[in-house]
């Protein structure tokens, strides 16, 4: 039984090819350190990539960081002028409307503005009669004055030197 056993291991040897087996296993052993070079390579070229991207931008936003704040304060600045407009035109939108009602504007062609009657009072809802006079002196809405939001420049200055 033994020498029936060594035949076959000896048949197996024989019939078997070690290379013939081992070779797709080199093969792609091969294959997969060419791409890990590959990828390697990759690797170091993003790796130079992102340092120059470090260099080229993030540097410089980093220095503008200051002129950024600098920025944002002049855009808050800036909504705060916004603001102060909105309430005047709003104001006076609202004296326009008054004075409208008072002259009994409804037609706004020149033949409406003409043949109006000047002294008609208009009620508005409440059955109030709103007037712009007080004390029968007309009351002007306070406006803004644009020098509290911009001051002025070597321009401007020049300007009202020259003037």
């Amino acid at each position: 039984m033994v020498e029936k056993l060594a035949g076959d291991y000896s048949k197996y040897f024989q019939n078997c090819n070690v290379e013939k087996e081992i070779n797709p296993l080199c093969l792609s052993i091969e294959e997969t350190l060419t791409r890990l070079d590959e990828f390697e390579t990759l690797l170091t070229s993003v790796k130079i990539e992102t340092n120059s991207t470090m260099e080229n931008n993030v540097v410089p936003l980093l220095a503008f960081k200051e002129n950024f704040q600098n920025l944002c304060e002049r855009i808050d600045k800036l909504e705060n002028f916004i603001d102060v407009v909105n309430e005047n035109v709003n104001s006076v939108e609202k004296s326009i409307e008054i004075a409208e009602e008072e002259l009994g504007v409804t037609d706004y062609s020149l033949k409406g503005l003409l043949f109006k009657p000047l002294f008609s009072r208009a009620k508005n809802i409440d059955g109030e009669i709103r007037s712009n006079l007080k004390d029968d002196e007309f009351q002007k809405v306070a406006l803004f004055n644009t020098s509290d939001y911009f001051p002025p420049t070597d321009e401007t200055m020049a300007l009202e030197t020259y003037e």
